[in-house]
C-alpha cells in the first residue's frame, strides 16, 4: 500500500467530508488498484451477479422495507461513510418496530 504524504493528510483533516487518515489513504490505494487494471473496465453492470440482477427486476412493490429506509426523516449534518451507516442502522430498527407493531396489531383471522 501506498502511503499518503503527510502534507494532504494535514488538508485532508480541514475538510468535514473526510474522517480520518485511514479514508484518505483507502481512497488513493483503491484508485491505484483500479487504475492499474487493464483499459478500458468493463460497465459496473457486468460487476452485479446475475441473481441480484434478477431481483432487481422482478421485485414487487410489496418490498417496502427499502422504501421506507431510502425515503428517510433523518439527515445527518455531516454525510460519510459512518453516519450513512449508523443511520440506515437506525432505520432499520425503526422498520423493525414498525413490522412489529403491524404483527402484533393485525387482525387474528388474516
Amino acid at each position: 500500500p501506498l502511503k499518503v504524504p503527510q502534507e494532504i493528510l494535514e488538508v485532508g483533516r480541514t475538510l468535514p467530508q473526510i474522517n480520518d487518515d485511514e479514508a484518505i489513504e483507502g481512497s488513493v490505494n483503491l484508485w491505484l488498484s483500479l487504475n492499474a487494471q487493464a483499459l478500458p473496465l468493463p460497465p459496473i453492470l457486468r460487476l452485479i451477479p446475475g441473481i441480484c440482477a434478477y431481483w432487481n427486476a422482478v421485485k414487487s412493490g410489496s418490498d417496502t422495507t427499502t422504501k421506507l429506509m431510502d425515503d428517510r426523516a433523518l439527515y445527518p449534518p455531516h454525510v460519510n461513510c459512518e453516519t450513512i451507516a449508523t443511520t440506515r442502522l437506525l432505520l432499520l430498527a425503526v422498520v423493525l418496530i414498525h413490522r412489529s407493531n403491524q404483527i402484533i396489531n393485525a387482525k387474528k383471522d388474516l
